[in-house]
């Protein structure tokens, strides 16, 4: 599964954490929300799974409030109707999908969000009356913001992995994107159905020690502290599963090798605590905190060069424009000045990656950080020089 991951991975930009909840969804056959803009690549992370698990039957929808259950269940059977039975065709839908992309989905009516909540729950659509088992191994739902609609609360807690998705935000990622637009052509089989089942079958064996009991414990009173609740069904399904599945703690620790969790793993309960976007934040802080303080420090100082390197490139653009305009009306003087100024705008801002550069280069020479917190520090470093470096090149340097 990490292969899949690093497959798409390699094709999109700034969708490592989208993708990551994503396959661990697979693997605990939950299912995952993804917040966010239109156009920033959900259906396509969705499509990409499909194709590289297998080509597994996959299904999309869009829903508005006037889509009707045949937009989940198909054409009515009218051979069924003349026979009194009210049933649906439902090849190629909902019913008997594998991999399932819900857009829009609390745009949906009562009549369409009641059908989903057994299938989602309990693979089960009654057809007619008779039970039909649904194949389903997750729903990936799609939505611009969190539902407010009185009655929508128990979709919402069926996603248990909530992601939160926006454009594209490092200038150098963002010309990567222009340069070589995601295209699911690309995308090869990596895993067969039968390899998928394998690796759901292990995570489910992830051993979880009784102090990963302990922290959660702990995290459960921080959060309660800054007035996040979370249900006792959420934080079960989170750490145990359900009978036969792998737990999200189980699936996140398999897909990074291991077959024990470590208090590392506790991090991915960060896509299974936070009820509205505001609090993810605060969500973040404490599970770090509790789970990977080293995790927490790398993100700090990766955030803190980021934004001193946008902040002075954007300031330097905006002085360089002046000093343009001010040469072309023969105030060279002015000018002269002004480039002074982005000069300057940007010697600060290099001396603050500088030193949040040094901080993640000590945080590297620490034993014991696991692979995922090595794989951060590695990529933080390698964006911070890069953010140096255009800097420095603007500087002539």
């Amino acid at each position: 599964m990490e292969r899949v991951v690093k497959t798409l991975s390699g094709a999109l930009a700034e969708r490592d954490d989208a993708l990551r909840a994503l396959a661990v969804a697979v693997l605990a056959r939950e299912h995952v929300v993804f917040l966010g803009p239109t156009g920033t690549a959900k259906s396509f992370m969705v499509r990409g799974f499909a194709r590289a698990l297998g080509g597994l039957s996959y299904f999309h929808t869009l829903l508005n409030p006037t889509s009707p259950p045949e937009a989940l269940l198909g054409p009515m059977d009218l051979a069924a109707y003349e026979q009194g039975e009210y049933r649906h065709r439902t090849a190629g839908m909902l019913p008997e999908a594998e991999l399932a992309f819900v857009d829009e989905v609390f745009k949906g009516n009562w009549a369409i969000l009641n059908l989903l909540l057994p299938l989602m729950e309990e693979r089960v659509y009654h057809n007619g009356g008779t039970p039909q088992p649904c194949p389903l191994i997750s729903l990936v739902g799609a939505s611009n913001e969190t539902p407010r609609e009185e009655g929508l609360e128990a979709v919402w807690d069926r996603f248990l992995l909530r992601v939160q998705v926006d454009y594209v935000q490092d200038r150098a990622a963002f010309r990567r994107l222009l340069a070589a637009p995601p295209s699911l052509d690309g995308v090869p089989q990596v895993l067969s159905r039968e390899e998928l089942r394998e690796e759901q079958e292990a995570a489910a064996r992830v051993e979880i020690p009784g102090v990963i009991l302990d922290r959660v414990v702990v995290l459960k009173d921080e959060l309660a502290r800054l007035g996040i609740t979370v249900s006792d069904r959420r934080w079960v399904k989170a750490i145990h599963g359900q009978p036969g599945r792998a737990s999200v703690l189980q699936a996140f620790t398999f897909l990074d090798g291991r077959t024990s969790v470590t208090t590392d793993d506790l991090e991915a309960l960060v896509w299974v605590c936070w009820q509205d976007p505001s609090q993810i934040p605060d969500v973040m802080g404490v599970v770090y905190g509790v789970a990977n303080p080293t995790r927490q420090a790398v993100l700090e100082a990766k955030e803190a060069a980021y934004e001193a390197y946008s902040r002075a490139a954007a300031e330097a653009d905006r002085l360089e424009q002046e000093a343009r305009q001010a040469r072309e009306t023969g105030d060279a003087g002015n000018a002269r000045q002004l480039n002074a100024q982005a000069s300057n705008v940007v010697l600060e801002a290099l001396g603050e990656i500088r030193e949040r550069l040094q901080k993640l280069e000590e945080l590297a020479e620490r034993e014991g950080a696991s692979t995922r917190t090595r794989e951060l520090l590695d990529q933080a470093i390698e964006q911070a020089r890069g953010w140096q470096a255009e800097l420095m090149r603007r500087m002539g340097v």
